[in-house]
């Protein structure tokens, strides 16, 4: 009888009409905080937030691809700070004169356990590089308008390390080590941001190009196939600076 009058077909219509709109719907609450975080530097945060659309909103599929995104981007100047302030440190203990044998093994430890700390990044960027990479072409136009301020002054911290770097003394202390990784995040994703990031769209080329010289450190094959997508991507823009970096790290780096 709901057939024939047709009242089941109007109700199978509109939990169509609901799905739908739910599966558009616009930016879930943590992806908004998330962007409230970014907007202040709060990093570490703005993370949490990403993950949260993630976990708690998946059918909302667009805000899914862009809290990847934006995790991926993050992540990749963690990847960056780490190993700049690691190299930092370990420029300025080389043939230092000036460090005492346990301050030398401080330096060392300290850089140590910065490049340990890279390791918590591998599966969650990972992880957020593969369903970026997967879901790429349904997404690639999407529009991406967000406003991140940052300085490129150099900080006390940062200065602490650099100055350490050149000339060896006076040693760091670990808490200026550690802000000077903090600072160096803000620092770059706020470079990263400007270059990914063009007339609000993303930078796809620059993008990958990033994300797949990271990727390379712990998958050569999703690298190998993140750096053939410049390639692609970029068939009608021959003279693009990520086309022939690009080609030059397939030639490089992938050709065995």
């Amino acid at each position: 009888l709901l057939s024939i009058c047709g009242c089941g077909q109007a109700g199978s219509e509109s939990r169509d009409i609901k799905a739908a709109i739910k599966l558009n719907a616009g930016p879930p609450e943590p992806y908004k905080m998330a962007i409230q975080e970014l907007k202040i530097q709060n990093l570490d945060k703005a993370l949490r937030y990403l993950d949260l659309v993630i976990k708690d909103f998946p059918n909302n599929e667009e805000y899914v691809y862009r809290a990847h995104l934006l995790k991926t981007m993050i992540y990749t100047d963690y990847y960056s700070a780490n190993i700049r302030i690691a190299d930092a440190l370990l420029e300025g203990v080389k043939d230092n004169p000036f460090l005492e044998s346990d301050e030398s093994k401080q330096i060392l430890d300290s850089t140590q356990a910065i490049i340990d700390e890279i390791d918590i990044y591998k599966q969650p960027f990972l992880e957020s590089t593969m369903y970026i990479y997967g879901h790429y072409e349904k997404y690639k136009n999407i529009d991406f308008s967000l406003h991140y301020s940052y300085t490129d002054n150099s900080t006390e911290a940062l200065n602490a390390v650099d100055w350490f770097r050149k000339c060896g003394t006076p040693m760091p202390n670990e808490d200026q080590i550690n802000i000077s990784i903090l600072d160096a995040r803000v620092y770059l994703f706020g470079l990263s941001f400007d270059e990914l990031i063009k007339n609000s769209k993303i930078n796809y080329p620059a993008y990958f190009y990033a994300t797949g010289g990271v990727t390379s450190e712990w998958d050569m094959d999703l690298a190998k196939k993140i750096v053939q997508e410049i390639i692609e991507i970029t068939e009608d823009d021959k003279y693009n600076k990520y086309r022939l970096d690009a080609e030059d790290a397939l030639k490089n780096s992938f050709s065995s």
